[in-house]
């Protein structure tokens, strides 16, 4: 790892990753002796465990199983002959990812590039629900 410590000289930290700070606890490891020696150089300051900024309106799409997919398919498309011709088109989608690296990812690629704003919508709806 490139940066192990961070020094802010202007909040007085060593920002450190969970793991050093855990090694560091252990008496005798390179972290612990690495640790001691930034504490002997900058006294006063004080070590603090890196937190990473998360984005909460991102939006993720971990449960979207191949299930739910067709599922949403075959709830959205209200007109019969579209409904078919979609559900076709996402076994081939699925039969050709198969001879991909990452196929579930072209799959979601293709679900998501047909249905994105559609299915958020109903995603939202149901967070609402509850």
């Amino acid at each position: 790892m490139k940066n192990e410590m961070i020094i802010d000289k202007a909040s007085k930290t060593l920002t450190v990753t969970k793991d050093f700070m855990m090694k560091a606890g252990q008496f005798g490891t390179p972290e612990f002796e690495k640790a001691l020696e930034a504490k002997q150089n900058f006294p006063g300051f004080t070590l603090v465990v890196r937190t990473i900024k998360r984005n909460s309106e991102k939006w993720t799409y971990g449960k979207l199983t191949y299930d739910r997919m067709e599922d949403f398919i075959q709830n959205h498309e209200k007109d019969v002959e579209t409904r078919e011709a979609k559900l076709k088109e996402f076994e081939l989608v699925k039969a050709w990812a198969k001879t991909q690296k990452a196929a579930y990812a072209k799959v979601k690629e293709w679900f998501l590039n047909e249905y994105k704003e559609e299915f958020r919508k109903q995603e939202q709806e149901a967070k609402e629900k509850f």
